[in-house]
């Protein structure tokens, strides 16, 4: 295997295991393969759902949707629905594109001898120091709220969700090395090709050249088949807790205080602690678009260096008429990174989320001043609030 996956095997061995990637390297072919331990992964991680499936909605139910308004309701009906059903559809989704994303990996990983040799240009991609933030940050989070929460209920419900927050950070952190991988290749095409700049080159580097940057940006759409599915879903929930975190916000300005509930105060800690859990989400939106914006930079870059080849070649040769051919192609070429074809991941798209979380949060006040007095979360005034603490499940 290509040195890139070796820095970044241990998360792909642990991806293996909860079964966000179907397969295993396997050293004695060189190749990943589906093992029978992938098969009983997927059988165990799916299995396992089911009795999540019940204590999420069980307590999800009990803890936060008693007691609020009818538009407030639906929205958390709507997030608990994505939270209890993300890691199985994950799960199946991943299932079904087995061979695609077998493919995939021996594409973006296998040993080039002819590009294996630039490995300094690996460092700008290596995603070791960001998982393990994340994974520290995630860890921090849970053990400050079991020190917080007493209560043995809401300390099993905030293990239940980090466990889903640790998986969604887990698989943007596989996507964004599966994307970087691309990046990695189309920087070593750009150092052969700077190695060899000056003087006059060979048809040999040309046609290799031009056939490992055909094969790599092939891999944007088989990335995109295979994470579309969970990345849809990530992204819905991404909106609804950014929507959340400012209309919490909202309700501190309007009121002066955190509020839970409509008729519940929290302290500060939990506020904090509830606001700490969705930026993580944020973070991992950054994370994903980054990796995509810089790796399609990194295509389009490399593609440009093809121009140069046909500069000193004679106009009949075979690596010019070659080159012509690229050229052609390469005008509708995809070179973005995108869920389901309906938007390209990349810094256009932060807009686009950012813009639909402001728009969200507006509605949902509007709806919420709509409210009966008793029911609306910026008409409860102090005589209302009772001394009940009610913790929301994040």
């Amino acid at each position: 295997m290509s040195s890139y996956y070796r820095r970044h095997a241990r998360i792909f061995q642990v991806a293996a295991l909860i079964y966000l990637v179907p397969c295993s390297y396997n050293p004695g072919t060189d190749k990943f393969e589906q093992r029978t331990l992938n098969k009983l992964a997927f059988a165990f991680a799916i299995a396992s759902t089911v009795p999540f499936w019940y204590f999420d909605l069980k307590n999800m139910v009990a803890f936060y949707l008693e007691n609020i308004s009818p538009i407030m309701m639906a929205v958390g009906c709507i997030e608990i629905a994505l939270y209890v059903s993300i890691v199985s559809f994950t799960l199946l989704g991943t299932f079904g594109r087995r061979n695609r994303y077998t493919r995939l990996m021996n594409v973006l990983f296998h040993t080039d001898w002819l590009l294996d040799r630039y490995e300094r240009v690996e460092r700008e991609y290596d995603n070791r120091r960001q998982f393990a933030a994340l994974v520290f940050f995630v860890v921090a989070m849970v053990c400050f709220n079991l020190y917080y929460h007493r209560d043995a209920n809401i300390r099993l419900l905030s293990i239940s969700v980090a466990l889903k927050i640790f998986g969604v950070c887990y698989l943007a952190t596989v996507h964004r090395i599966c994307v970087g991988a691309i990046g990695v290749r189309m920087r070593q095409l750009a150092a052969l090709y700077d190695m060899g700049r000056g003087y006059r080159t060979q048809d040999l580097t040309v046609h290799c050249f031009i056939e490992r940057f055909e094969l790599y940006a092939a891999q944007v759409a088989q990335i995109d088949q295979c994470f579309s599915l969970p990345l849809t879903m990530v992204i819905l929930l991404v909106v609804i807790e950014m929507v959340y975190l400012l209309f919490d916000l909202f309700t501190v300005f309007e009121l002066g205080r955190p509020v839970l509930e409509e008729t519940m105060q929290i302290d500060y800690t939990q506020w904090v602690l509830r606001q700490l859990w969705q930026m993580i989400y944020g973070a991992v939106v950054l994370l994903t678009v980054t990796g995509c914006q810089k790796t399609s930079g990194e295509i389009l870059q490399t593609a440009q260096l093809v121009r140069h080849f046909d500069n000193d070649r004679p106009r009949r040769s075979r690596a010019a008429n070659q080159v012509q051919r690229f050229l052609l192609q390469n005008v509708n070429r995809k070179t973005t990174f995108s869920v389901w074809n309906m938007f390209d991941i990349d810094y256009a798209m932060l807009h686009m989320v950012f813009s639909s979380i402001f728009t969200y949060m507006v509605i949902l006040v509007q709806f919420d001043q709509m409210q009966p007095e008793y029911l609306s979360y910026t008409s409860v005034n102090s005589a209302n609030i009772t001394d009940t603490k009610v913790v929301h499940y994040d």
